[in-house]
Protein backbone atom coordinates (compact mmCIF):
# COMPACT_ATOMS: atom_id res chain seq x y z
CA UNK A 1 0.00 0.00 0.00
CA UNK A 2 1.54 3.25 -1.15
CA UNK A 3 1.00 6.08 1.34
CA UNK A 4 1.11 8.87 -1.23
CA UNK A 5 -1.37 6.94 -3.36
CA UNK A 6 -3.72 6.72 -0.37
CA UNK A 7 -3.52 10.50 0.04
CA UNK A 8 -4.23 11.15 -3.63
CA UNK A 9 -7.19 8.75 -3.56
CA UNK A 10 -8.66 10.55 -0.56
CA UNK A 11 -8.24 13.93 -2.28
CA UNK A 12 -9.89 12.54 -5.42
CA UNK A 13 -13.06 12.01 -3.38
CA UNK A 14 -13.25 15.74 -2.66
CA UNK A 15 -11.68 15.81 0.80
CA UNK A 16 -9.50 18.86 1.29
CA UNK A 17 -7.31 20.62 3.82
CA UNK A 18 -9.36 21.97 6.72
CA UNK A 19 -12.26 19.57 6.21
CA UNK A 20 -14.13 17.93 9.06
CA UNK A 21 -14.83 14.36 7.95
CA UNK A 22 -17.04 11.69 9.47
CA UNK A 23 -15.54 8.33 8.54
CA UNK A 24 -16.83 4.78 8.57
CA UNK A 25 -14.52 2.16 7.10
CA UNK A 26 -13.88 -1.55 6.71
CA UNK A 27 -10.11 -1.59 7.06
CA UNK A 28 -9.99 -5.16 5.79
CA UNK A 29 -11.25 -4.00 2.41
CA UNK A 30 -8.55 -1.34 2.21
CA UNK A 31 -5.79 -3.96 2.34
CA UNK A 32 -7.33 -7.25 1.19
CA UNK A 33 -8.42 -6.23 -2.30
CA UNK A 34 -5.27 -6.29 -4.44
CA UNK A 35 -6.68 -3.86 -6.97
CA UNK A 36 -6.33 -0.09 -6.87
CA UNK A 37 -3.14 0.06 -4.85
CA UNK A 38 -3.88 -2.45 -2.09
CA UNK A 39 -1.38 -5.16 -1.17
CA UNK A 40 -1.08 -7.95 1.37
CA UNK A 41 2.10 -6.51 2.89
CA UNK A 42 0.41 -4.53 5.62
CA UNK A 43 -1.05 -6.09 8.74
CA UNK A 44 -4.56 -4.77 9.61
CA UNK A 45 -3.34 -2.52 12.43
CA UNK A 46 -0.53 -1.08 10.30
CA UNK A 47 -2.93 -0.51 7.42
CA UNK A 48 -5.43 1.18 9.73
CA UNK A 49 -2.77 3.50 11.07
CA UNK A 50 -1.69 4.34 7.50
CA UNK A 51 -5.31 5.05 6.55
CA UNK A 52 -5.77 7.40 9.50
CA UNK A 53 -2.42 9.06 8.85
CA UNK A 54 -3.36 9.61 5.19
CA UNK A 55 -6.65 11.30 6.08
CA UNK A 56 -4.90 13.48 8.62
CA UNK A 57 -2.27 14.42 6.06
CA UNK A 58 -4.99 15.49 3.62
CA UNK A 59 -7.13 17.51 6.06
CA UNK A 60 -4.11 19.00 7.83
CA UNK A 61 -3.89 20.49 11.30
CA UNK A 62 -7.04 22.55 10.74
CA UNK A 63 -9.15 19.49 9.92
CA UNK A 64 -10.98 16.98 12.12
CA UNK A 65 -11.79 13.27 11.88
CA UNK A 66 -15.04 12.09 13.48
CA UNK A 67 -16.08 8.44 13.81
CA UNK A 68 -18.61 6.28 15.71
CA UNK A 69 -17.39 4.57 18.88
CA UNK A 70 -20.67 2.89 19.84
CA UNK A 71 -20.90 0.38 22.68
CA UNK A 72 -23.17 -2.36 23.98
CA UNK A 73 -26.84 -2.02 24.94
CA UNK A 74 -29.13 -4.64 26.44
CA UNK A 75 -32.82 -5.51 26.46
CA UNK A 76 -34.70 -5.62 29.74
CA UNK A 77 -34.68 -7.81 31.83
CA UNK A 78 -31.37 -9.12 30.46
CA UNK A 79 -29.31 -6.01 31.21
CA UNK A 80 -25.77 -7.06 32.14
CA UNK A 81 -25.26 -5.69 35.64
CA UNK A 82 -21.53 -6.37 35.50
CA UNK A 83 -21.13 -4.04 32.51
CA UNK A 84 -20.97 -0.24 32.81
CA UNK A 85 -19.93 2.13 30.04
CA UNK A 86 -16.87 4.22 30.82
CA UNK A 87 -15.66 6.55 28.03
CA UNK A 88 -12.10 6.17 29.25
CA UNK A 89 -12.02 2.36 29.20
CA UNK A 90 -14.93 0.72 27.38
CA UNK A 91 -13.89 -0.57 23.94
CA UNK A 92 -16.13 0.30 20.98
CA UNK A 93 -18.04 -2.31 18.97
CA UNK A 94 -17.78 -0.32 15.75
CA UNK A 95 -14.64 -1.90 14.35
CA UNK A 96 -10.95 -1.31 13.96
CA UNK A 97 -11.09 2.32 12.81
CA UNK A 98 -12.69 3.65 16.00
CA UNK A 99 -10.42 1.43 18.12
CA UNK A 100 -7.32 2.88 16.45
CA UNK A 101 -8.61 6.45 16.56
CA UNK A 102 -9.15 6.15 20.31
CA UNK A 103 -5.46 5.29 20.64
CA UNK A 104 -4.38 8.53 18.95
CA UNK A 105 -2.64 10.71 21.58
CA UNK A 106 -5.03 13.66 21.16
CA UNK A 107 -8.22 11.61 20.67
CA UNK A 108 -11.40 12.78 22.42
CA UNK A 109 -14.52 10.70 23.10
CA UNK A 110 -18.03 11.79 23.98
CA UNK A 111 -19.90 10.41 27.00
CA UNK A 112 -23.13 9.07 25.50
CA UNK A 113 -23.66 5.66 27.20
CA UNK A 114 -24.49 3.84 23.93
CA UNK A 115 -23.64 6.02 20.92
CA UNK A 116 -20.39 7.77 21.81
CA UNK A 117 -18.22 9.31 19.08
CA UNK A 118 -14.46 9.72 18.81
CA UNK A 119 -12.83 12.78 17.25
CA UNK A 120 -9.27 13.78 16.45
CA UNK A 121 -8.25 17.23 15.24
CA UNK A 122 -8.84 20.93 15.65
CA UNK A 123 -12.62 20.84 16.21
CA UNK A 124 -12.82 17.64 18.27
CA UNK A 125 -14.08 19.44 21.38
CA UNK A 126 -16.71 21.32 19.37
CA UNK A 127 -18.23 18.16 17.89
CA UNK A 128 -18.26 16.18 21.13
CA UNK A 129 -19.15 18.81 23.72
CA UNK A 130 -22.41 18.08 25.50
CA UNK A 131 -22.90 14.66 23.93
CA UNK A 132 -23.94 12.71 27.02
CA UNK A 133 -26.97 10.80 28.32
CA UNK A 134 -29.16 13.92 28.09
CA UNK A 135 -28.29 14.85 24.50
CA UNK A 136 -29.56 13.85 21.08
CA UNK A 137 -28.13 10.45 20.19
CA UNK A 138 -26.59 11.87 17.01
CA UNK A 139 -25.71 15.36 18.26
CA UNK A 140 -22.15 15.24 16.79
CA UNK A 141 -23.65 14.52 13.36
CA UNK A 142 -25.97 17.52 13.76
CA UNK A 143 -22.93 19.66 14.49
CA UNK A 144 -21.12 18.18 11.49
CA UNK A 145 -24.00 19.34 9.28
CA UNK A 146 -23.93 22.82 10.80
CA UNK A 147 -20.18 22.92 10.18
CA UNK A 148 -20.71 21.80 6.56
CA UNK A 149 -18.57 18.74 7.06
CA UNK A 150 -18.26 15.69 4.84
CA UNK A 151 -18.95 11.98 5.26
CA UNK A 152 -16.79 9.16 3.93
CA UNK A 153 -17.69 5.47 3.55
CA UNK A 154 -14.71 3.27 2.79
CA UNK A 155 -15.13 -0.42 1.99
CA UNK A 156 -18.60 -0.71 3.57
CA UNK A 157 -20.94 0.96 1.08
CA UNK A 158 -22.78 -2.35 0.55
CA UNK A 159 -22.12 -4.30 3.76
CA UNK A 160 -23.04 -1.38 6.04
CA UNK A 161 -24.79 1.00 3.65
CA UNK A 162 -25.81 4.61 4.00
CA UNK A 163 -24.82 7.61 6.06
CA UNK A 164 -25.47 8.30 9.73
CA UNK A 165 -27.31 11.49 8.84
CA UNK A 166 -30.31 9.21 8.12
CA UNK A 167 -30.40 8.22 11.79
CA UNK A 168 -30.27 11.89 12.77
CA UNK A 169 -33.20 12.66 10.46
CA UNK A 170 -35.17 9.78 12.01
CA UNK A 171 -34.39 11.11 15.47
CA UNK A 172 -35.39 14.71 14.70
CA UNK A 173 -38.64 13.51 13.10
CA UNK A 174 -39.46 11.49 16.21
CA UNK A 175 -39.29 8.17 14.36
CA UNK A 176 -36.54 6.69 16.54
CA UNK A 177 -38.87 6.66 19.55
CA UNK A 178 -41.73 4.98 17.70
CA UNK A 179 -40.67 1.44 18.52
CA UNK A 180 -42.09 -1.38 20.60
CA UNK A 181 -38.67 -1.58 22.23
CA UNK A 182 -39.30 1.90 23.65
CA UNK A 183 -38.37 1.60 27.32
CA UNK A 184 -36.81 -1.88 27.09
CA UNK A 185 -33.27 -1.07 25.93
CA UNK A 186 -30.70 0.17 28.38
CA UNK A 187 -27.25 -0.04 29.91
CA UNK A 188 -25.39 0.93 33.05
CA UNK A 189 -22.78 3.66 32.80
CA UNK A 190 -20.34 5.52 35.00
CA UNK A 191 -20.51 9.25 35.61
CA UNK A 192 -18.21 10.95 38.10
CA UNK A 193 -17.52 7.55 39.59
CA UNK A 194 -21.21 6.89 40.18
CA UNK A 195 -22.99 3.94 38.57
CA UNK A 196 -26.23 4.94 36.80
CA UNK A 197 -28.78 3.40 34.43
CA UNK A 198 -29.51 4.76 30.95
CA UNK A 199 -32.74 3.94 29.11
CA UNK A 200 -32.00 3.97 25.38
CA UNK A 201 -35.26 5.20 23.84
CA UNK A 202 -34.03 6.86 20.64
CA UNK A 203 -32.76 3.81 18.77
CA UNK A 204 -31.19 3.94 15.34
CA UNK A 205 -32.36 0.46 14.37
CA UNK A 206 -31.70 -1.36 11.11
CA UNK A 207 -29.74 0.51 8.43
CA UNK A 208 -29.48 -2.18 5.72
CA UNK A 209 -32.04 -0.33 3.61
CA UNK A 210 -30.18 2.97 3.65
CA UNK A 211 -28.64 2.12 0.27
CA UNK A 212 -31.95 3.28 -1.22
CA UNK A 213 -30.81 6.87 -0.70
CA UNK A 214 -27.84 6.37 -3.04
CA UNK A 215 -29.99 6.90 -6.14
CA UNK A 216 -31.43 10.09 -4.64
CA UNK A 217 -27.94 11.45 -3.99
CA UNK A 218 -26.86 10.54 -7.51
CA UNK A 219 -29.86 12.30 -9.03
CA UNK A 220 -28.40 15.52 -7.65
CA UNK A 221 -24.81 14.51 -8.48
CA UNK A 222 -23.80 14.68 -4.83
CA UNK A 223 -21.81 11.47 -4.48
CA UNK A 224 -18.11 11.31 -5.21
CA UNK A 225 -16.92 7.73 -5.71
CA UNK A 226 -13.57 6.03 -6.11
CA UNK A 227 -11.14 3.72 -4.33
CA UNK A 228 -9.05 4.12 -1.21
CA UNK A 229 -6.49 1.34 -1.21
CA UNK A 230 -8.57 -1.57 -2.46
CA UNK A 231 -11.84 -0.33 -0.97
CA UNK A 232 -14.75 1.01 -2.97
CA UNK A 233 -15.51 4.38 -1.32
CA UNK A 234 -17.98 7.25 -1.51
CA UNK A 235 -18.03 10.75 -0.05
CA UNK A 236 -20.79 13.34 0.32
CA UNK A 237 -21.47 16.74 1.87
CA UNK A 238 -23.31 16.05 5.16
CA UNK A 239 -25.65 19.03 4.88
CA UNK A 240 -26.82 18.16 1.38
CA UNK A 241 -27.28 14.48 2.22
CA UNK A 242 -29.34 15.36 5.29
CA UNK A 243 -31.64 17.68 3.33
CA UNK A 244 -32.59 14.81 1.01
CA UNK A 245 -32.96 12.28 3.82
CA UNK A 246 -35.08 14.51 6.06
CA UNK A 247 -37.48 15.44 3.26
CA UNK A 248 -37.77 11.82 2.10
CA UNK A 249 -38.43 10.45 5.58
CA UNK A 250 -40.93 13.19 6.36
CA UNK A 251 -42.91 12.17 3.28
CA UNK A 252 -42.47 8.42 3.77
CA UNK A 253 -40.95 7.10 7.03
CA UNK A 254 -40.96 3.56 5.61
CA UNK A 255 -38.69 4.46 2.68
CA UNK A 256 -35.42 3.07 4.12
CA UNK A 257 -36.79 -0.18 5.58
CA UNK A 258 -34.71 -3.18 4.64
CA UNK A 259 -36.07 -5.88 2.33
CA UNK A 260 -35.74 -8.76 4.77
CA UNK A 261 -39.27 -9.92 5.79
CA UNK A 262 -37.72 -11.56 8.88
CA UNK A 263 -36.11 -8.36 10.20
CA UNK A 264 -37.60 -7.68 13.63
CA UNK A 265 -36.50 -4.04 13.68
CA UNK A 266 -38.10 -3.17 10.34
CA UNK A 267 -41.10 -5.53 10.33
CA UNK A 268 -41.91 -6.24 13.95
CA UNK A 269 -41.07 -3.22 16.10
CA UNK A 270 -41.80 0.06 14.29
CA UNK A 271 -45.08 1.73 15.20
CA UNK A 272 -45.07 3.59 11.88
CA UNK A 273 -44.95 0.28 10.03
CA UNK A 274 -48.03 -1.41 11.47
CA UNK A 275 -48.97 -2.87 8.09
CA UNK A 276 -46.13 -5.41 8.25
CA UNK A 277 -46.70 -6.49 11.84
CA UNK A 278 -49.60 -8.97 11.33
CA UNK A 279 -47.63 -11.07 8.87
CA UNK A 280 -44.47 -10.86 10.98
CA UNK A 281 -46.13 -11.99 14.22
CA UNK A 282 -48.35 -14.60 12.59
CA UNK A 283 -45.79 -16.21 10.30
CA UNK A 284 -42.23 -15.11 11.01
CA UNK A 285 -42.04 -14.68 14.78
CA UNK A 286 -43.43 -18.14 15.72
CA UNK A 287 -40.99 -19.81 13.33
CA UNK A 288 -38.07 -17.84 14.80
CA UNK A 289 -39.15 -18.82 18.31
CA UNK A 290 -39.45 -22.48 17.34
CA UNK A 291 -35.99 -22.48 15.79
CA UNK A 292 -34.58 -20.88 18.92
CA UNK A 293 -36.25 -23.31 21.33
CA UNK A 294 -35.56 -26.49 19.37
CA UNK A 295 -32.05 -25.31 18.56
CA UNK A 296 -31.19 -25.40 22.25
CA UNK A 297 -31.99 -29.11 22.33
CA UNK A 298 -30.26 -29.93 19.06
CA UNK A 299 -33.50 -30.82 17.27
CA UNK A 300 -35.32 -29.45 14.25
CA UNK A 301 -38.88 -28.17 14.63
Amino acid sequence: MNFELLCSQIRALGIEEGDSVYVRADLGEVINNKQHGATQKFKPVEAGKAFIRAIRRVIGESGTILAPAFTRVFIYPFVDKSYAFDPERTPPITGGLSTLLLKEPEAKRSCHPVASFVAVGKNADYFLEGHDENALTYLPIKKLIEYRGKMLLCGCIDSSPGFTTVHLAQELLGLSKKSLLGMLMGVFYLKKGERRYFCYRSMGGCSLGFYKFYSLYNTRHLLASGFIGGANSICINAEKAFEIEYATLKADPRFPLCENPRCFFCRGSLLYNLKDMPRYYCLVAPKKLALSVFGRFGRKP
